[in-house]
């Protein structure tokens, strides 16, 4: 007696895709030679376009307000020669105000222009730093060269500065204040006064390649941040 076969079996071999299966794939390109297959291009014009539209969709700051043009200054450092505006002249800087003998603020402002130090050389860019004393009759170069010690400062990119052995403390008070419009209250101690009565201004000066001051900044991570990435700003600006 001879068997009938069903008219839903499946003839094709078992392992071998139907018809179907095989037209599906086809029309959706799997099955073809990369160099054939519509979605590769596709993929390739969508990856072009990101790479152009990309730094188009990327967030660029507003260049930063000229705040005063800093006037031609020159204190001593602990190398014992005169530094200032003529010695920086043509590239960026940034200044903060410290004193040797404060246990506060001072450390930390310090701790932090050192990992400013840090990125700054990291990314290759030729931004000086400056750190100059409030408490000048005290800190002498001597002094404040084994501060920068304990800092790991590179002499090289970093620089502290007090004032000339011809300008009092009051003197040297003042001309901080008229070149970088920040206030010092006191630049040496009375007889009663504690170190900690020294005011000095806690902010890091940003300040181009033209000598203008262009930001004040917190001595935070946050701030430190900022500043490197306002200095790559500033490397691009014109500088004459």
């Amino acid at each position: 007696m001879t068997m009938e076969r069903s008219p839903t079996s499946d003839p094709s071999p078992q392992g071998v895709p139907s018809k179907d299966a095989a037209s599906q794939s086809s029309d959706w390109g799997f099955g073809r030679p990369l160099f054939k297959n519509p979605w590769f291009y596709f993929a390739l014009v969508i990856m072009g376009a990101l790479t152009v539209t990309r730094p188009l969709l990327r967030h660029v700051p507003d260049p930063l307000p000229v705040l005063l043009d800093v006037p031609s200054f020159s204190f001593l450092s602990t190398e014992g020669d005169m530094m200032g505006s003529q010695e920086l002249a043509g590239n960026p800087y940034v200044v903060s105000f410290i004193f040797t003998r404060c246990t506060t603020a001072c450390p930390l402002i310090t701790q932090r222009m050192a990992e400013l130090q840090k990125q700054l050389r990291d990314g290759g860019l030729p931004v000086r730093l400056l750190s100059l004393t409030v408490d000048p009759d005290h800190d002498r170069p001597q002094t404040l060269e084994a501060y920068a010690d304990q800092f790991g400062v590179d002499k090289t990119t970093w620089t502290f500065l007090t004032s000339p052995e011809s300008m009092d403390a009051e003197r040297y008070a003042r001309a901080i204040e008229q070149t970088f419009g920040v206030a010092v209250e006191s630049a040496g101690l009375a007889p009663g006064m504690s170190p900690m009565d020294l005011a000095h201004s806690e902010r890091l000066l940003l300040i181009d390649a033209k000598g203008r001051l262009r930001g004040l900044f917190a001595a935070t991570p946050e701030g430190v941040n900022e500043i490197f990435h306002r200095s790559v700003s500033l490397m691009g600006e014109p500088k004459s």
